[in-house]
């Protein structure tokens, strides 16, 4: 019943797991890159009063796009956006947050930072808590279209596509396999609680208004600390 309701907001399905997993106990959240422009840091805000929540990224005309979406929606004394780059050392204590998020942006790192990003995560993480990741599987279709750059050193696969209207769409991601994610995770120190591969029709633009060509496979993780 929650799942069909979330479906009625334009939640993709990958959206509407990461949200379910949240309980009433999971007052502090931590979102790793602005979920769809913050429809799914609102959607976390309604459900539970008590519920605050940080809401990172580093691209500043998304995040004024976000900020107006939240005080449209009156949710501003709930969530928080904050300019921040999760490869780096995060401004918060050990132990701290309920839940972290992180749908859609892990993968935009290379190997070395992935690394470090998750590294942090498990240290701001409270033991016993979760981590809900989405990637990028090396089944999409960007992985492997034609003139992609491959880079040993980083794992990340850089290409571009030529939009309709003549524009260019450049793109450069890790993209993973279930085993290239666990590896990660584990070595991080997480227990990785379910794992599992999905299609999932994605946007090009930060607002979801340009739909992708081809549905992209997702690899979807819930660890835990």
């Amino acid at each position: 019943m929650i799942k069909c309701f979330y479906k009625m907001l334009n939640l993709s399905q990958s959206e509407i797991d990461g949200i379910s997993i949240l309980t009433n106990e999971d007052t502090v959240v931590y979102c790793v890159g602005i979920s769809t422009a913050g429809l799914a840091e609102v959607q976390m805000a309604k459900n539970l009063s008590t519920r605050q929540i940080i809401a990172t990224t580093i691209d500043l005309d998304g995040i004024a796009f976000t900020n107006k979406y939240i005080a449209d929606s009156n949710y501003q004394k709930q969530i928080q956006t904050k300019i921040e780059d999760v490869s780096l050392p995060l401004p918060y204590p050990d132990n701290y947050f309920d839940f972290v998020y992180a749908r859609q942006v892990l993968h935009r790192l290379p190997k070395h930072d992935f690394a470090n990003a998750l590294t942090e995560l498990y240290r701001i993480l409270k033991p016993g808590k979760k981590i809900y990741i989405v990637v990028r599987s090396i089944k999409c279709p960007d992985a492997s279209r034609e003139g992609v750059i491959y880079d040993e050193e980083t794992d990340f696969t850089r290409g571009q596509i030529v939009n309709v209207d003549g524009s260019i769409y450049k793109y450069a991601r890790f993209f993973h396999t279930p085993d290239t994610i666990s590896k990660y995770l584990t070595e991080a120190k997480f227990k990785i609680e379910s794992i599992r591969e999905y299609p999932e029709l994605l946007y090009r633009d930060y607002q979801r208004t340009i739909p992708a060509d081809d549905k992209d496979e997702l690899i979807e993780v819930i660890a835990v600390k």
